[in-house]
């Protein structure tokens, strides 16, 4: 899709999520966001949902804090131990939506 494509992630700061862990699929808690994470900084601006542009941080003095690595919560299929490594969120995605809280899916069966 050349410069049609758009890399959107999506964040959150508190909740639960569904994965399969030791006992299949189930409902696991998100861990609280270390204070120095992208989530715990998003959770700071008091807004509980937003869309963030991340390709002109490049530019931007402002954006300056986003360039660099931080903790960012990376979840999948699989229930984690270890929720949050290191990311520079503009070199992943294009933009970013946060949700302050999020449930997890629910089967339909």
């Amino acid at each position: 899709f050349g410069k049609q494509h758009l890399a959107i992630g999506f964040a959150t700061s508190r909740g639960e999520y569904q994965a399969i862990g030791k006992q299949g699929l189930s409902t696991h808690k998100l861990q609280s966001p270390p204070a120095d994470s992208c989530e715990a900084a998003f959770q700071r601006t008091g807004l509980p949902r937003f869309f963030l542009d991340l390709r002109p941080t490049a530019d931007s003095s402002d954006a300056a804090w986003l360039t660099h690595p931080h903790p960012f919560r990376s979840i999948g299929a699989l229930a984690m131990d270890q929720q949050f490594g290191p990311a520079t969120l503009p070199t992943l995605f294009d933009g970013l939506i946060y949700l302050e809280e999020t449930s997890a899916a629910k089967p339909l069966r």
